[in-house]
């Protein structure tokens, strides 16, 4: 079981004051994401600054909610990517400008799929799992009941400040 290192986190953040206190919570001890699997995430506690980020970035129109909604946009901003670097002949850096959060309530065949994921697309998008369930994550970032068990920031800005709201 691997454990990846801690890609480069967005400028913002390694710019920030916080920044080793952010790269050393991502480091913590994790867990692999499913019994059988390859990548071990980092478990993130729920807190009220996280869950008021959460809420924010859902208000201000920057997550995406769902498994199939994550891997669509994933998939679609990849191929766009790819198209950019063939006409400018550069690659894209390696650097987290995505983060992908899960329940820690999500069935095996879901981690399976969120730990592709992982794959596919390091070190762009970098995976943590959170210690709630997804009546709980969905209540805390939409404001309502729902169910949600994968939530994707698809902004700089939000990854940034997700970041930012796990130190205390």
């Amino acid at each position: 079981m691997t454990r990846p290192s801690t890609p480069s986190l967005p400028r913002e953040i390694e710019a920030d004051p916080d920044h080793e206190a952010i790269r050393a919570r991502l480091a913590a001890p994790g867990r692999p994401l499913w019994p059988g699997g390859q990548v071990t995430v980092t478990v993130l506690p729920l807190s009220s600054s996280l869950a008021s980020a959460l809420g924010a970035a859902y208000r201000g129109g920057h997550l995406v909610l769902g498994l199939e909604r994550a891997d669509d946009v994933l998939a679609a901003e990849a191929r766009g990517l790819a198209l950019v670097a063939r006409r400018t002949g550069t690659t894209a850096g390696a650097r987290v400008s995505r983060l992908l959060l899960v329940s820690g309530d999500g069935a095996e065949r879901l981690y399976r799929h969120v730990e592709r994921l992982a794959l596919e697309h390091a070190p762009r998008v970098l995976v943590a799992m959170l210690s709630t369930d997804a009546a709980t994550l969905g209540r805390t970032t939409t404001g309502r009941e729902a169910a949600v068990k994968v939530v994707l920031a698809q902004r700089k800005q939000t990854v940034a400040a997700l970041l930012r709201a796990l130190t205390p």
